[in-house]
C-alpha cells in the first residue's frame, strides 16, 4: 500500500491541526521573540545555546520556518520531515525561553509534536499501522498523560491529604490579587480578592470538594483516552478546573489547557458536525 494512501484528511483531523496550529504557533513565535538570553540552560540548550537561531535576523528566520512547516503540516505534506522538524525547532524554542528563567510551562506543545512524529515514523516503518486513529490518539495520550504526571506528583509529594491543602488559599488569592492591583492600580481587584479569600474561609469544604475533583480528573486522565464520549466528558471537566483555578486566583489559564480542549473536545469539529445537523433537519423540514 502507498504510504500516503491512509493518509486521507478527515474532517475530525483537519479541524485537531487547524486547532492545534492556531493555539500552539502564536505561543511558539512569541517565545521565540523573548529568547534572546540563555543565562540558566534548559533542556536542549543545556547541550548547546542555539544562539544563532535567536539572533536579530536569526529568530525571524526561525519563526518563518516553523510557520511553513505548520503549513505543512495543515497541507498533510511530508508528515514524518514536517513533523520532526516542527518538534525540534519547538523543543530548542521553548527550551531558550525558559533558559531565560521564565517557565511558561509550554512543554507539552513540543510532546505533542514529538509524539505525531512518532506516529507518522511508526507508519512509514509499517504501512498496516493505523495512522488515521493514531495520529489524533497519540496526542490525546500525550496530553492525558501530562495530566496523569500531575496528578501522581502532588500524590507523592502529599499523598491524599493534598485534598486538605487548601488553608492557604485565601492568602494564595490575597497574593494574586495584589499583584494585579500594583500592576494596574485598579482598586476593585484588591476589593474581589479580599471578598473572595473571606468567603473561602469561612467554606474550606468548598476548596476541599473542588480539590478533591481536580485530583481524580489528573490522576484517572489516562483512562479517559479509550472513549470518545467519556474523553469530551473529561475535557469539560478539565476546562471548568482550569477556568475555576484562573477565576479564583487570578490567574490566566494555564497552557495545556489549549491543547487539551483541541485533542479532548474539538470544539471546531463539534461546531461544523452541529451545523451540518441543523442543516439536514432543516433540509428536511423545508421537504415535508
Amino acid at each position: 500500500m502507498n504510504p500516503e494512501a491512509k493518509n486521507s484528511n478527515t474532517l475530525e483531523w483537519v479541524c485537531i491541526k487547524l486547532s492545534y496550529v492556531l493555539v500552539s504557533a502564536p505561543v511558539t513565535c512569541i517565545m521565540a521573540l523573548n529568547a534572546q538570553g540563555c543565562p540558566f540552560p534548559e533542556g536542549v540548550c543545556r547541550v548547546y545555546d542555539f544562539g544563532p537561531f535567536f539572533s536579530a535576523p536569526g529568530s525571524y528566520i526561525t519563526i518563518g520556518a516553523f510557520l511553513i512547516l505548520c503549513l505543512l503540516y495543515i497541507a498533510e505534506k511530508w508528515m514524518v520531515p514536517t513533523t520532526f522538524f516542527l518538534s525540534a525547532i519547538s523543543c530548542i524554542i521553548i527550551s531558550r525561553h525558559e533558559s531565560n528563567g521564565i517557565f511558561y510551562r509550554a512543554t507539552v506543545l513540543s510532546v505533542i509534536w514529538i509524539f505525531q512524529f512518532l506516529a507518522y515514523l511508526f507508519y512509514r516503518l509499517r504501512p498496516a499501522f493505523r495512522i488515521d486513529i493514531y495520529r489524533m490518539q497519540y496526542g490525546t495520550q500525550a496530553v492525558a498523560a501530562v495530566y496523569t504526571l500531575a496528578g501522581i506528583a502532588k500524590l507523592t509529594a502529599s499523598g491524599l491529604e493534598w485534598v486538605n491543602a487548601g488553608g492557604g488559599f485565601p492568602a494564595q488569592i490575597m497574593k494574586n490579587y495584589s499583584y494585579l492591583y500594583f500592576d494596574s492600580g485598579d482598586m476593585t481587584y484588591m476589593h474581589s480578592g479580599y471578598m473572595l479569600a473571606l468567603f473561602l474561609l469561612h467554606h474550606p469544604g468548598i476548596i476541599q470538594f473542588f480539590l478533591t475533583i481536580s485530583l481524580v480528573l489528573e490522576v484517572f486522565c489516562l483512562a479517559a483516552v479509550f472513549n470518545k464520549r467519556i474523553l469530551l466528558i473529561w475535557g469539560v471537566g478539565l476546562l471548568m478546573m482550569h477556568i475555576g483555578i484562573a477565576a479564583l486566583m487570578g490567574i490566566g489559564i494555564s497552557i495545556i489547557a489549549k491543547p487539551m480542549v483541541v485533542f479532548f473536545i474539538n470544539p471546531l469539529y463539534l461546531v461544523i458536525k452541529g451545523i451540518r445537523y441543523l442543516r439536514s433537519k432543516w433540509g428536511l423540514s423545508q421537504n415535508r
